[in-house]
Order: structure tokens, then sequence, then C-alpha cells
């Protein structure tokens, strides 16, 4: 079957509309497909839109060019591993915020000049499997609030930086070691 209209036509396999054309959905066209002729357009005017995959172990993936006359995948809801891929580098423009947590607990952020960590709840706990290294142009600033900053192998405490009013006591935890300042 065939049905031609002046801003449609349909084939009996697809239905195809012509550019310009708005194709709304739902009884006040609450969904609206749109195409120019150069750009596409997916619009919802009444509640959430919502993407569904319910074929089991698949994804959702999104693609776009790559730049090389081709498509790459930018970002992949992957259903067999319960998780979100982004495929390519993630830019967030200067004082946007990438929180992470139920709360938002965990920040991160760069103003244009400085870059940001903020922990608001609990410990921050930095760990390596290897060596921590921290490489730095300029000084390290290290705050505790006024308290204490500890030094620990292995799990053991050996040695600390007190801090109290205008004094400044750095010792060892260790007893009978020997405290160096080089």
């Amino acid at each position: 079957h065939k049905f031609t209209g002046s801003i449609f036509e349909f084939t009996g396999s697809a239905l195809r509309v012509q550019d310009k054309v708005l194709l709304g959905i739902g009884d006040s066209t609450d969904l609206n497909l749109k195409h120019d002729g150069t750009n596409s357009s997916i619009n919802e005017g009444t509640g959430h839109l919502t993407i569904e995959n319910t074929a089991d172990d698949k994804d959702i993936i999104l693609k776009s060019d790559n730049g090389s006359g081709g498509t790459t995948n930018y970002i992949q809801l992957d259903g067999s591993e319960v998780e979100t891929v982004f495929n390519q580098k993630i830019k967030i423009e200067d004082s946007k915020k990438l929180t992470i947590g139920t709360g938002r607990d965990l920040q991160l952020w760069h103003d244009g000049s400085n870059s940001f960590i903020e922990n608001e709840t609990g410990n921050l706990t930095v760990s390596a499997s290897g060596e921590l290294v921290v490489d730095v142009a300029n000084d390290i600033d290290l705050d505790a609030g006024g308290q204490q900053i500890k030094f620990s192998t292995g799990g053991t405490a050996v040695g600390q930086i007190d801090m109290a009013g205008t004094d400044l006591e750095i010792k060892s935890l260790v007893s009978n070691a020997a405290f160096t300042l080089r």
C-alpha cells in the first residue's frame, strides 16, 4: 500500500515526512520530531523523555562524527556490565563541577585559574599500588585546620606534624628512632 499526501508519503514499511514539517505524537503533539533540511531535533514538551532498551545484556550507544568521515562511539550505556562508558574525552567547562555521590559529597572543578577537589563527607583517601608522586611547579600547602598531619608506612604511624597556634612541632612516632631534617 502506498499513500502520498502533500507533506508525507507512506509506503507500508516507511513513513517519510518532508523537510521542515513537524511530526507531532500524542493528543497535544507533546513529542515532536523535526528535520529542517540540515538539522534534526526531538522535543518533549510535558514530561520526561525516556530512551529505554529492554533487550537483555544489550546497550544504548551514542555515536557521532569522528572528524575523519566516519562515526565513533562517544557514550555507551552497557547493559551487560551495568555501567556507563565514556569512550572519548570529557570536557567540563570552567567553574562547572563534577559531583560524585548521592549527596554530591565529592566535587572536582577548575575555575579557569585553579583546580579543586573538595570532599564534604568523611575522609578523602588517595592510594596507589606504586609510588604516589606529587609534582608541582611551586609550593605545596597542607592545611589540617590547626590539627595534625600524620605520616604512615605499612599502616603504622611513623611521624607527625603538630600545629597549635603559632607553634610547629615535627616528631617521630617510632620509639628509639632518629629524626633527621636535611
